[in-house]
This record gives C-alpha cells, sequence and structure tokens, in this order.
C-alpha cells in the first residue's frame, strides 16, 4: 500500500510538473502570439500636396472684395495597424498638415482675414486612434461563412463614412479629415446581403484645429443606425435598399455651425436646440441590358432617396424639412451620363442639413452651399464623365501609359430655393485625374459658380451664395 502510496503520489507530482510546463509553454506561446501581433503590423503613409486658388467676390471684414488666395498646402498621414490576436486589433494615426510659399490664404486661424478661405489650418495631431474586434474566419462553427463572419467593433477615434456620404462622411477633401469618437459595430455578411452600422457618437472632430475654439470638437450623445441589403443577392434586382436613422443629441455649448442657417429663429439659441433626427430610404441600383458583355453593356444607373428630419431630445419644434433626391443615368464603354434633382425643404425659418457629411462632394464643389440657406435649396444638375482606359487599349504601350486611367467628369448645377422662388444662381465644375501608378495619383479641378444678380439680399442669405467664386486645385497624392 505504501508503494501504491508512493507510485500514485509520483505519478500526480509528475502529471503536475508535466501541466506546469504545459501551462508555461502555453502562455509564452500566447506571449509569443501577442507580440508577434503587435510587431507584425503595418504601417501606411500618404502624403497629399495641393495648390488651391480661391477668387471670391466676398467682402472683407474692412470692407472691399477680399484678396484672392492661394493655399499651398501638404498633408502627411503616417499609420500603423496591429496585427490580430484573437480577433483584437488596434490602429492609430497621425496627420500632419503644412504650408509653404507665403501662406497667402485665410486658414481660418491664421489672421489674415483680407483673404479668401482655404480651410486647411496647419496642425499636427491625432488622427485616428481604437481598438477593434474582429470575428475571426471559421470562429464559431467550420464554415468561413458562418453567421457571425464579417463583424467588427471599434472603440474610439475613427473615420465613419455612409454610402455617399450625404448624411456621415469624412470630409475627405479637405487636408485634415473629420473624425468621430465613439464605438461602431459593423456587420458586413456576403453569405447573408446584410451591411449594417450601428455607432454611438459622443464628439466629433471637425477639419478645424484647437486654435478655432469651439469649431474644434462638437460635443455629443448621438446615435446612427445604417441597413444596406444587397436585393441582388436574394431577387433579380441588382440593386440596394438603404433605410437609416441619424439621431443627433447636441450638447450645450456645442457649435452649431452648419446646423442652423442664415436668419433662423434658431440662430443665438443653445446648440441643444438644434438637436435633431433623420429618418430615409435610399435605393441604388445599375441594370445592364446586355448582361452577357459584361462591363461593355450598356447599363441604366438609378437612385432614389427620401428622408424627412425633424427636432430630437431637446430640438427646436421648428425643425421640420423633407430631403428628396433622384438621378437617372447610362454608362457605357468608360462613358457616363446622368441628370439629377436634390431637394432639401425649407420654409424661411429653417431648411434641412447635414453638418457631418463630406459636404464638398454636394451642391457644387465651389463649397457655397455648406449650410442650406432657411428658404431651403433645389439643385438640379447633369454631369458627363469619361475613362479612356478602354479607348486607348489598342495604342502602344508608351500612349497607353500616358493616356489610360484618366478619369473626366463635367457637372453643370442650377440652384434655387424651395420656398419663395428664389435663384440662387449656376455653377461649373470640371475635373481630371490621372492614376499614373497604384501608389500615385494627379487632379486637375475647376469650379465657378456665378451668383444670380436679382439675389435677395444678403442680410436675409448667406453672403456667400450672393457672391461669384472660382477656384482651382492641381494635387498629387502618394500612398505607400
Amino acid at each position: 500500500m505504501a508503494k501504491f502510496k508512493r507510485l500514485t503520489t509520483g505519478a500526480l507530482g509528475a502529471l503536475g510538473a508535466a501541466a506546469l510546463l504545459s501551462g508555461s509553454a502555453q502562455a509564452q506561446n500566447v506571449g509569443q502570439e501577442l507580440i508577434d501581433a503587435v510587431m507584425g503590423g503595418k504601417v501606411d503613409l500618404t502624403l497629399r500636396t495641393r495648390f488651391e486658388h480661391v477668387d471670391d467676390d466676398a467682402l472683407a471684414p474692412g470692407g472691399g472684395k477680399v484678396k484672392d488666395a492661394n493655399a499651398f498646402t501638404l498633408r502627411s498621414v503616417l499609420g500603423y495597424e496591429t496585427g490580430r490576436f484573437y480577433g483584437f486589433g488596434a490602429y492609430a494615426s497621425a496627420v500632419d498638415v503644412s504650408a509653404f510659399g507665403g501662406k497667402a490664404y485665410n486658414s481660418t486661424v491664421n489672421g489674415k482675414t483680407d483673404r479668401a478661405v482655404v480651410a486647411d489650418p496647419e496642425t499636427t495631431e491625432v488622427s485616428q486612434v481604437y481598438v477593434s474586434y474582429q470575428v475571426p474566419t471559421g470562429a464559431y462553427g467550420a464554415d468561413p461563412n458562418n453567421y457571425l463572419t464579417g463583424t467588427n467593433l471599434r472603440y474610439g477615434r475613427q473615420q465613419i463614412t455612409f454610402q455617399n456620404h450625404r448624411w456621415i462622411g469624412n470630409v475627405v477633401w479637405r487636408q485634415k479629415f473629420q473624425m468621430y469618437d465613439g464605438a461602431r459595430l459593423n456587420y458586413d455578411s456576403k453569405r447573408f446581403g446584410v451591411n449594417f452600422n450601428y455607432a454611438y457618437i459622443y464628439n466629433v472632430n471637425q477639419i478645424f484645429t484647437e486654435r478655432s475654439g469651439n469649431r474644434a470638437d462638437w460635443r455629443m450623445n448621438s446615435h446612427l443606425l445604417n441597413l444596406d441589403l444587397d436585393l441582388g443577392h436574394w431577387t433579380p434586382v441588382p440593386a440596394h435598399l438603404i433605410g437609416y436613422a441619424l439621431l443627433f443629441d447636441y450638447n450645450n455649448g456645442a457649435p452649431v455651425g452648419r446646423s442652423v442657417p442664415v436668419g433662423s429663429s434658431l440662430a443665438g439659441q443653445s446648440s441643444s436646440r438644434a438637436s435633431n433626427k433623420t429618418f430615409g430610404v435610399r435605393l441604388d441600383g445599375k441594370y445592364p441590358f446586355a448582361p452577357e458583355r459584361g462591363p461593355q453593356a450598356l447599363t441604366l444607373v438609378y437612385t432614389g432617396e427620401y428622408a424627412h428630419q425633424s427636432d430630437y431630445a431637446n430640438g427646436a419644434g421648428v425643425i421640420d424639412a423633407d430631403y428628396i433626391f433622384g438621378q437617372l443615368g447610362f454608362e457605357w464603354v468608360g462613358v457616363h451620363l446622368s441628370g439629377a434633382y436634390e431637394l432639401l425643404g425649407g420654409d424661411g425659418d429653417y431648411a434641412l442639413q447635414t453638418p457631418f457629411a463630406t459636404l464638398h462632394g454636394h451642391n457644387g464643389w465651389a463649397d457655397q452651399f455648406l449650410t442650406t440657406p432657411a428658404q431651403g435649396l433645389q439643385d438640379v444638375w447633369v454631369q458627363a464623365g469619361y475613362t479612356t482606359t478602354a479607348a486607348v487599349s489598342s495604342l502602344p504601350d508608351m500612349w497607353r501609359q500616358i493616356l489610360g486611367n484618366i478619369k473626366l467628369l463635367a457637372r453643370y448645377h442650377d440652384f434655387n430655393s424651395d420656398k419663395g422662388s428664389i435663384h440662387y444662381g449656376r455653377e461649373f465644375d470640371i475635373q481630371a485625374v490621372k492614376q499614373v501608378t497604384p501608389q500615385l495619383s494627379i487632379l486637375l479641378k475647376y469650379a465657378n459658380y456665378w451668383a444670380d444678380g436679382d439675389n435677395t439680399p444678403a442680410n436675409q442669405l448667406a453672403s456667400n451664395i450672393t457672391q461669384d467664386t472660382q477656384k482651382w486645385w492641381l494635387q498629387g497624392q502618394f500612398t505607400f
């Protein structure tokens, strides 16, 4: 018996020692995996240099027309993303915006108010910093297309964009991006044809810097929901049906900024009185008339959207406006032709606002309607685009490299009010983008807005939409 006890005691001791050694080895393995994830990430670097010229008929503070602006700026963004550690990861990036060549422009913080505005102030700051969790492929089942695959959680400062940036964007056109502080859940399931987003936002870091005072941060307690259903996944209809709910509850002391139009009864009130909710639905689709021809097929392109904006939380009752958008066009062998109608409803006191959109991409590149006038806005536009790749495919290599991968786009806008039959003006925009290499692109762009000479006096409208403006840009971007 004593011998048996000694054997069992020894065996248990050996098993215990083996377990400790195994646990130690396992812990070492886990530790090594963590080190590999942190050190085995990837660096990203983007350099974007741009020259922007602005000829604006706006009035300077001391009277007379402001001087032309000439802004030569460089944006540098350096980021690092870790590898995945049991689905967890992190990302951080910093941005630097520097100006050169005399800085002959009003950056909104450099005091050069006698110059036209180019809203690219110099700054160096954290751009994004967040932790995330992504369900690993094959987790919770052997099927890589299991129902949880495509789930991603993020917390921290991050970019958030929905669809065409009409409501939620990162203002990518400006040298300093717009970022959001908060938490986000994204479920992108290729198996079910569903892309769902929910975000809780407690602060929006705008394109301005800390020197801009309260315009830099927009404090809030907001909830964003966006559901994108790929109808082509389940039906013969090649389209996306999108529903969204945007609930913005602004804190007192937040910048009202682009949420209150000139002349509104909300002007001068607490920023929480601008709190609003927007519910909307959108249909995006493409219909090829001869699908067997692939990308050579003549394709119908269509979009329809409706939304309603009303008061929310402590928002004022005057917040009540509709949004309507419709677009119809055709694509064929690199050619795009389309026309559209967009309504941002207004009754003379309040008009529908989209302050967190990438507004440069909507209602003209001259940026005259960053805040919707209280009388509302009707924008009728037509556009033509062309990509040269197919047209030069038969040319020698040298000419294909020079003339290929160029995207041309021209657009004409006609702007009117929703209330009061006011014709604000017209705008012509044109651009060319050349993808030189996968890392390098060059852009040349021009916008010309000319106001209606019979416009309502400036004290009843935002002064910028009563003044003619011309802008042009030359830009190069390198991504590593």
